[in-house]
């Protein structure tokens, strides 16, 4: 069997019993993107059914689309504890050895060319709907107000980077993501 398939096979094993509680340590480490989905969409459908699910995870995004509670552990010290937005939108995320959401990295290079007040998006659905009023401006500055659409690499929002000392260092599909 491969990696995947033994990580189906051992939450099988333990599905069959029909536990209240389930803890999972990484249950998606070793699947295929497929994978990832199908294993995700069946907890999500255990917690629906009343079922409580303990949840190790690396993959903050996971969690941001799952999780009613995140704890944040290091050495054995619980760091934060509170709902996705709480933990996951912390600024000092990264500081404490936790990469953010790909929506929550993607808002720190363009918070200054948003709305005062934005909440810092954690997934996809979320991302669109903040980034809607940048994207429907064209982008850079006319999003800030002081002109039109900037090219890549200009305007305020690059500007901002520059003085934060932080250079946008997202793909060009990533950005392309991000606006879908």
């Amino acid at each position: 069997l491969s990696g995947g398939q033994m990580q189906r096979v051992a939450l099988a094993s333990v599905l069959v019993m029909r536990p209240r509680i389930l803890v999972c340590d990484e249950p998606t480490s070793q699947l295929d993107p497929q994978g990832v989905r199908d294993v995700m969409g069946l907890l999500a459908d255990l917690h629906r059914g009343g079922t409580t699910i303990v949840l190790v995870e690396h993959r903050t995004s996971l969690l941001a689309e799952m999780a009613t509670r995140v704890l944040l552990l290091a050495d054995g010290q619980v760091l934060a504890d509170g709902s996705p937005r709480e933990v996951l939108g912390r600024p000092d995320l990264e500081h404490l050895g936790v990469r953010p959401p790909l929506p929550a990295r993607i808002y720190r290079d363009v918070r200054d060319l948003l709305p005062a007040g934005t909440p810092v998006p954690l997934t996809v659905a979320e991302a669109r709907a903040a980034f809607a009023p940048l994207v429907a401006a064209g982008g850079g500055e006319a999003a800030g107000g002081a002109g039109g659409p900037a090219s890549p690499g200009r305007g305020a929002a690059a500007s901002a980077r520059r003085r934060r000392g932080d250079p946008c260092r997202l793909p060009r599909s990533d950005r392309g993501a991000a606006r879908a």
